[in-house]
């Protein structure tokens, strides 16, 4: 168990907001261009289902978009969302499993909902999943009041993000190269 602890510490410190750097604090998380790219995705269907063209890049179907990614991108995706912050201690969103599961819903309503599961494999077992009922990801009203949720309005979604991160969609550049390179 030790070596759980040590590897969260270690993800975060690697893959968590780096705030050293101008550059590092625009960008984010490693997480926060898939984040940015899925909520891009959610802006497109929502604009498809209202009749309206839509103000991103981003294709509105297929209506599924599925993406498979190591744990080290899980994490980040889970820290870019607000799940995983300096006071988490839940060992399985700390340091992700093989097979976790994370999904991200979005209803005609403009309500993403979102869901961690994670399976117990092990030697015996029928492997089945188990959902995280205290992973919730954070959002903030437009007050300015951070909550967190296992559903929230995409707006507050995008606003905890912009605000919390300091992030901005034009900050990203491609591949997460440095500046001098881009």
């Amino acid at each position: 168990e030790k070596l759980f602890h040590a590897q969260a510490l270690s993800n975060y410190f690697i893959y968590g907001p780096n705030t050293s750097k101008p550059f590092y604090r625009a960008v984010g998380p490693y997480g926060m261009k898939i984040v940015s790219d899925i909520l891009d995705q959610f802006d497109a269907a929502l604009a498809q289902l209202r009749g309206e063209p839509s103000n991103t890049t981003a294709a509105a179907s297929p209506p599924v978009y599925h993406y498979s990614a190591h744990d080290i991108t899980v994490y980040g995706f889970l820290v870019a969302l607000g799940v995983i912050v300096p006071e988490t201690t839940d060992i399985h969103l700390l340091v992700p499993t093989f097979t976790s599961l994370v999904r991200l819903e979005l209803y005609s309503n403009a309500t993403v909902t979102f869901l961690f599961s994670y399976c117990d494999q092990a030697y015996g077992t029928a492997h089945d999943y188990h959902v995280d009922e205290a992973a919730m990801i954070r959002c903030m009203d437009g007050a300015g009041n951070v909550y967190t949720a296992r559903n929230c309005r995409i707006g507050d979604l995008r606003r905890y993000i912009a605000t919390k991160l300091n992030i901005t969609h034009e900050a990203y550049p491609p591949c997460y190269a440095f500046p001098k390179d881009v």
